[in-house]
């Protein structure tokens, strides 16, 4: 049922994997495997245990993957179930060991969205998040944290899919520092600056998925991560800004672009063929250039350029993407309030899914 869902997911069927997904974790639940089975913290795990664990968190990754790719809420009852026990201790968590951790900040990121608290409460809960995916990743073997460590095609792969999975998580922990309606509580403009930070990187991590092993980027949830990256940057004008992201929206237009005119037509190709063509319009419409703030210089050797207000940006994005059909977009004015972060991510979505969210 798992395998039967990632294939409704890769063929863009939203809906019905949002629904089968459901149906799939019933039965884990009514099996008991979201349950430890030791009763007694002495009691050593057998292997059937650990089976039983290994598969309920392989539910939990695949709920993890649809709730942040559609901002829904999860399905799951319950995600503070143990993880699996450690294959090496003491050396490093293995990828899949890193990526548990990383999908339970997932899962927990959306429970905070819906919780009700104040802004300034869920701004210190998603630095504690954050906090925990760079744990992870920290604490996983060598090939996981540096690339030069890597022996293998397999390794490589596993390195930049972490780096992947890790810079968009922290990306949507930072989401509400570029909403207009919480700016004012990013005093310093620092986290907005790590927001963009992280999904350049994201960016930077799908190339690099593109370039070792290509057909990983067949899965819906690793090219969705790709495409809103690069959707945000673009639409908030950070190829103006930063010459890095300039170069890896270029890389990444040319990446798709062989991709969806290379393989056959599908569901798939839809939002791609959108997508890529959004940013390429948005790409070559930008104009603006703003100013240079005197002296300064970022880590990669860049000028920091001052940052435009976001209203600013929007219509830019907006007037870019007038020459399409309105019926295909859902373009939001920035004049209408900007409820929480319903701006630059709104019209990603909209471009992406074609008029709206997948599913009501």
């Amino acid at each position: 049922m798992l395998l039967l869902g990632n294939v409704l997911a890769n063929g863009m069927n939203a809906g019905a994997a949002w629904s089968f997904l459901g149906m799939t974790m019933r039965l884990a639940q009514s099996l008991g495997l979201h349950r430890s089975s030791t009763t007694d913290a002495r009691e050593t795990a057998t292997v059937e245990d650990n089976a039983r664990t290994q598969l309920w968190w392989a539910v939990l990754w695949q709920d993890s993957l649809l709730s942040i790719s559609y901002d829904r809420s999860s399905s799951a009852v319950t995600a503070d179930c143990p993880f699996p026990p450690l294959q090496q201790p003491g050396r490093g968590y293995t990828y899949h060991e890193a990526m548990y951790r990383i999908l339970k900040t997932g899962l927990d990121t959306i429970r905070n969205r819906v919780a009700s608290q104040t802004i300034e409460t869920r701004l210190v809960k998603c630095g504690d998040l954050r906090d925990a995916v760079t744990r992870a990743r920290d604490e996983a073997t060598d090939h996981l944290r540096d690339l030069s460590r890597c022996k293998s095609i397999v390794e490589q792969s596993e390195y930049w899919m972490l780096y992947l999975h890790a810079s968009f998580m922290k990306s949507e922990l930072c989401r509400p520092a570029i909403s207009p309606s919480t700016a004012k509580f990013d005093k310093d403009s620092n986290l907005r600056q790590q927001c963009v930070d992280y999904l350049i990187n994201t960016v930077e991590a799908f190339l690099g998925v593109a370039n070792v092993a290509p057909v990983y980027i067949r899965s819906w949830a690793v090219t969705h991560r790709g495409l809103s990256s690069a959707l945000l940057l673009a639409i908030l004008g950070e190829p103006v800004r930063s010459t890095r992201a300039q170069t890896l929206l270029k890389d990444f237009i040319q990446v798709m672009t062989t991709a969806s005119s290379s393989g056959a037509a599908s569901e798939l190709s839809a939002p791609i063929q959108r997508s890529v063509s959004a940013l390429k319009k948005l790409s070559a419409t930008e104009s603006r250039t703003p100013k240079i703030l005197e002296g300064g210089t970022g880590a990669a050797g860049d000028p920091i350029f001052l940052p435009t207000t976001e209203p600013t940006d929007l219509y830019a994005a907006n007037n870019a993407l007038l020459s399409y059909d309105e019926s295909q977009f859902f373009i939001p004015s920035p004049l209408s309030g900007f409820e929480d972060e319903s701006s630059p991510y709104a019209l990603m979505d909209s471009i992406i899914f074609g008029g709206g969210r997948p599913m009501a």
